[in-house]
């Protein structure tokens, strides 16, 4: 068996009595990083500078992105990630203007969150935009 083949996966290591003082990390339940709450949850229409809130809560301390996911989507002439903030803890949020040099219709929003030891977790908000329509 090889340790650490799928990606995401927790080691399966056991310390017991073999070890007196540890290994000093600390690994996470499985549970950690479930994203929960993801807004928006409904389909919306965004004009030329209007925005929409992108939320979620999560565990603490994440680093926590957002990206849009559209057919014919151009990821070269804009950021493919951006970054959201843990506003309080462990509720993080992002916002995205809509520009007037894009029209899509049913844009997926990803949302993405990376603890300490680089297990990433991503999410699809049922909610897709309407940009320009």
């Amino acid at each position: 068996m090889m340790f650490g083949a799928e990606p995401g996966g927790k080691l399966p290591v056991t310390i017991g009595d073999d070890y007196e003082f540890g290994h000093g990390l600390s690994y996470e339940s499985d549970d950690s990083g479930a994203i929960e709450n993801l807004q928006p949850a409904e389909d919306l229409s965004l004009q030329a500078g209007e925005s929409v809130k992108i939320s979620f809560d999560s565990e603490p301390g994440m680093d926590a992105s957002f990206a849009l996911r559209a057919p014919l989507f151009n990821p070269l002439s804009a950021p493919t990630e951006m970054p959201m903030t843990e506003v309080e803890n462990g509720h993080y949020v992002g916002y995205w203007t809509a520009t007037n040099n894009l029209s899509v219709a049913g844009a997926e929003i990803e949302v993405i969150i990376a603890d300490e030891f680089g297990n990433v977790e991503r999410d699809i908000a049922e909610g897709r935009l309407f940009i320009n329509q």
